[in-house]
This record gives C-alpha cells, sequence and structure tokens, in this order.
C-alpha cells in the first residue's frame, strides 16, 4: 500500500492506493487536521425559506453538529448550518448582506440528539466553516 500524505493551511488529504491482487483501489479521503480550528464556529445567522445554505439539507432526531459536520463534509461543502433543533443545511458559499450575523441568543434550540450542544433557532443557524 502505497500512501502520500499532503497537508493544506485548512485540511489533510490523504491520497491512498491498494494493492488488491490485480485490482487495485484508488481513492482520496478528506479528514480534519489536529491544529487547524476546523470545523470553525461563526456565529448565528438569519435565515429565510430561501436558505441561506441552499446545496442540501438534512434533518432528524438524532441531529447534532458532529453529525451536520458529517452529512456535509460527504457532499464536500464548505458550510453547515443547523437549525430548529433537527435540520442540517449544507453550503458552498454565503450571503452575509442578505442573511446578516444575529445575537448569539437567538441560537438557542438544543439538539434533540444531544440536548447539551445548540442547533440554531427559529430561521437562525448556528454556522460553522467547515474548511
Amino acid at each position: 500500500m502505497n500512501v502520500l500524505v499532503s497537508t493544506a493551511v485548512v485540511c489533510l488529504i490523504v491520497h491512498v492506493t491498494a494493492d488488491l491482487g490485480g485490482s487495485s483501489l484508488l481513492g482520496y479521503i478528506k479528514v480534519y487536521s489536529p491544529g487547524t480550528g476546523f470545523p470553525k464556529y461563526m456565529g448565528c445567522y438569519l435565515d429565510d425559506v430561501n436558505r441561506m445554505l441552499g446545496a442540501d439539507w438534512h434533518h432528524g432526531y438524532t441531529m447534532t453538529p458532529g453529525l451536520c459536520f458529517k452529512l456535509c463534509s460527504r457532499g464536500g461543502h464548505k458550510y453547515a448550518g443547523l437549525q430548529g433543533y433537527i435540520y442540517c443545511f449544507c453550503g458552498d458559499s454565503i450571503n452575509i448582506i442578505r442573511y446578516p450575523k444575529k445575537p448569539e441568543s437567538d441560537c438557542n434550540r438544543p439538539c434533540k440528539g444531544n440536548t447539551s450542544e445548540i442547533c440554531g433557532g427559529r430561521l437562525r443557524n448556528s454556522l460553522y466553516r467547515l474548511f
């Protein structure tokens, strides 16, 4: 097995090639690099029905920030936003003019998957940058 490791400022990319007896497996795995500070909490932001983060979304009664990060990362998205107890929104860009930062007190809803963590508020995203 050959492993090539390349470190960028914000993430670690691992390139793996495995010899499987006549066939090979080639893949890239993106993982968070220790010490980079990602995912990074950006604050509480306004949302509306048009969605600040509209690339992808997920919901469930097991939602936590960690689960949301995993779901958004699988899609290669740069941002993750948690909202209203159970929702996770993913996106690649944000418009902070249309969706400005709001007081932290607006993001006050505990996550259904872990009530000690915060999952935004009503039309408010607890916004994270993933890389």
